[in-house]
């Protein structure tokens, strides 16, 4: 089909046979049009691409996904976050599964993380792809109980000592 390419512009596409360029409408965000006179916007962004914007002319329009972002479809107007666990510290990432999991005591608590963090001192992961990180419990051996109820019952005597001897 002919249309009256004089009116229409690169990034825009119309149906309409003959009409004027105000009836041209702009590529939707994620797809471009780098012809004039277009009747759909075939240009579609690359997986691990993206474009926010509409009434894009070219492929240069669409940006690389950020680290912590993945695209695996075409066409997009975002990019999608690694999972919580995850993270991504490239550009241009074409699936969920190139984003890397956390390392033992590491995690990541939100989507999108460009990092995991490590475990404070005191503090482990159970596994890899950890969220959080719990604290470590330290074992009390019962000679430990015995030693600490003699403790107690040594100072409170001598409270009771000394508080009678107060009173008297």
């Amino acid at each position: 089909m002919i249309y009256s390419k004089q009116k229409k512009k690169i990034g825009f596409y119309s149906k309409e046979l003959g009409k004027k360029s105000s009836t041209c409408q702009k590529c939707k965000a994620g797809l471009y049009s780098d012809e004039l006179g277009a009747d759909s916007c075939k240009g579609l962004c690359n997986i691990g691409r993206y474009s926010p914007k509409s009434g894009q002319a070219t492929s240069k329009s669409c940006n690389s996904c950020f680290p912590g972002k993945y695209e695996d479809e075409l066409g997009s107007n975002f990019c999608k976050n690694c999972t919580v666990g995850k993270y991504s510290n490239q550009l241009g990432l074409t699936s969920e599964k190139q984003c890397t999991k956390c390392s033992a005591h590491t995690y990541s608590s939100e989507s999108g993380s460009t990092s995991c963090t490590n475990c404070p001192s005191g503090w482990f992961t159970t596994s890899i792809e950890s969220t959080s990180c719990k604290q470590k419990v330290i074992p009390v051996k019962p000679k430990d109980y015995l030693s600490l109820i003699i403790g107690i019952s040594i100072a409170t005597a001598i409270l009771i000592v000394a508080i009678a001897a107060i009173a008297a």
